[in-house]
C-alpha cells in the first residue's frame, strides 16, 4: 500500500480546501476540571478541547459551518509529538 500510484486521471473530483493540522495537548494537565461557564458545572480542558475540535470539523448549524471539503491532521502531544 506504501508504494508508489498512479493517478487515474478520470475520476478525479473539482475541490476546493485548506489542508488544516491541530494540535492538542493530552498532557495530565489537560484533566484539570476549570473550563466553564462561572455559574455552570466545569469540564476538563480536554474535553473543552474536543467539543472545540468537533465543532470546528462538523460544524455547529450556526456560526461554524464545518469543513466538510478540507484535509485534516490531528496531532496530540504531550512530553513528545504522537
Amino acid at each position: 500500500a506504501a508504494n508508489p500510484r498512479t493517478p487515474d486521471l478520470r475520476t478525479r473530483l473539482p475541490v476546493e480546501g485548506v489542508a488544516v493540522v491541530l494540535v492538542l495537548d493530552v498532557s495530565g494537565s489537560m484533566a484539570e476540571r476549570d473550563y466553564g461557564p462561572p455559574a455552570g458545572p466545569t469540564v476538563s480542558r480536554l474535553e473543552a478541547a474536543k467539543t472545540a475540535f468537533k465543532r470546528f470539523v462538523a460544524g455547529d448549524g450556526g456560526s461554524l459551518p464545518g469543513r466538510p471539503d478540507d484535509p485534516i491532521g490531528l496531532v496530540t502531544l504531550a512530553n513528545v509529538p504522537r
